[in-house]
C-alpha cells in the first residue's frame, strides 16, 4: 500500500488532481487504523474522495458515498482456505461497505471478476479497471546506481534464478523449494528476497539445500536492479495476484520472467513471460532448463519484456483516474 501511494498520489498531483485520498501508507497502530482515519473521514470533502484499499472501506459510514472512489486490489483473503472465519468475516464487511461507493476501482480485470464473484449483488457497472504503474526507474534506459552493501561483489560471478516476494502461501515458495534439487544440478543457486517462513526454512535444511538458497531478508531498490540485470530469470510462480509488481519490474531491467499462468499475471506479463502451471513441478523445471540453456528464447523474452513493461506507467493510471474522477 505505501507502494502504491507513493506512486499514485505524486502523479495525481502532476495531472492536476487532489482528490481527498485516506488509506494509503503505513503500518499502522489500532487506533490510527481505525478511529484515527474515522476522524479524518469525517472532516473529509465532499467531492473527490479516494479510499486506496477496499480494507479501509469502512469510512464510507462517514464519507459522502456518491463522491467517493474505493481501490479493490485482490480478493487473496477469501482464496486462502485456511484463513479464519473471523478474517473472512471481516473481510466480507469490507466489500460490503465498499459496494456502496458511487464507483470502484480494481487493479485488474481479474480482481474485478473475483469482486462480481464474492459479492454477487454489486452493480458491474460502478466496477472500473485502472492498472497498477511502475516508476521510471525501472526501466533499462535509466542510469543505474552502483548496488550498496557490494552486492557486485557478493555474487558476482554466480548463476541464480530470482524469487522476489512474502512467504505468503499464494507467492508458492513451496513450488521453488521442490525446484532446489534441480537448481543444484543445474549449476545455480535460487535468490529468495523476502521472508521465509520457519516451516519453508525446516523443509530447505531436511533436504539439505542450504547452500542452495541465498536469502535476503531486505533490499533496496539499487539491490534488487542490479540482481533483475544479473539474474537468469525471475521466477514467479504465484498461485493468485490481484496484480504482480516483480515481473514487470523484471522486464523492465531486461530479465527474463518465468510466471505462473493464473490470475492477473498473464495480464500484466501479456506476451512476454515464459508461463507455467504453478502446481506442476515437471512444467516449472522444464521452464528453468530452457530458460538457462536457449539463448534465443532469452532474448525473446528480454525483447518483449522491455516493451511489454513500458505500457504500465504512473501517468496512465493518474489520467484514468482523472477520467474517472472527473465522472463524480
Amino acid at each position: 500500500m505505501a507502494r502504491y501511494a507513493s506512486g499514485l498520489i505524486p502523479a495525481l498531483n502532476q495531472a492536476g488532481l487532489a482528490p481527498h485520498v485516506i488509506g494509503s501508507t503505513e503500518n499502522l497502530s489500532f487506533w490510527n487504523r481505525y478511529p484515527g482515519y474515522l476522524l479524518k473521514a469525517i472532516g473529509a470533502g465532499s467531492f473527490g474522495n479516494l479510499i486506496l484499499s477496499e480494507r479501509f472501506s469502512f469510512l464510507l459510514t462517514v464519507m459522502a458515498k456518491r463522491r467517493t472512489v474505493v481501490v479493490c486490489h485482490d480478493l487473496v483473503t477469501l482464496h486462502y482456505k485456511k484463513q479464519s472465519f473471523v478474517n473472512k468475516l471481516w473481510y466480507k464487511t469490507q466489500l460490503w461497505f465498499m459496494s456502496r461507493a458511487r464507483l470502484i476501482v480494481c487493479i485488474s480485470e481479474s480482481t474485478r471478476t473475483d469482486l462480481l464473484r464474492f459479492v454477487p449483488g454489486i452493480d458491474p457497472e460502478k466496477i472500473k479497471v485502472i492498472y497498477n504503474g511502475l516508476e521510471r526507474s525501472w526501466n533499462t534506459d535509466v542510469q543505474k546506481h552502483e548496488a550498496e552493501n557490494n552486492f557486485e561483489t557478493k555474487y558476482e560471478g554466480n548463476k541464480f534464478f530470482l524469487m522476489v516476494g512474502t512467504d505468503a502461501w499464494n507467492k508458492n515458495f513451496q513450488g521453488m523449494i521442490d525446484q532446489l534439487g534441480n537448481i543444484n544440478a543445474m549449476g545455480y543457486r535460487l535468490i529468495k528476497i523476502g521472508a521465509i517462513s520457519p516451516e519453508h526454512l525446516r523443509q530447505i535444511q531436511s533436504a539439505g539445500m542450504e547452500h542452495v538458497v541465498r536469502h535476503e531478508r531486505h533490499v533496496t531498490d539499487d539491490e534488487l536492479k542490479w540482481l533483475y540485470q544479473n539474474a537468469e530469470a525471475l521466477v514467479f510462480p504465484s498461485l493468485h495476484e490481484g496484480f504482480g509488481w516483480p515481473p514487470l519490474e523484471a522486464m523492465a531491467c531486461g530479465c527474463p520472467v518465468i510466471a505462473s499462468d493464473r490470475s492477473s499475471i498473464p495480464e500484466v506479463c501479456g506476451r512476454a513471460a515464459l508461463y507455467i502451471d504453478p502446481t506442476n513441478k515437471a512444467k516449472l523445471a522444464k521452464a528453468l532448463i530452457d530458460v538457462a540453456n536457449d539463448a534465443k528464447l532469452r532474448e525473446r523474452l528480454i525483447e518483449t519484456g522491455v516493451i511489454q513493461a513500458r505500457q504500465f506507467t504512473w501517468e496512465n493510471t493518474a489520467e484514468n483516474f482523472k477520467r474517472l474522477l472527473a465522472s463524480l
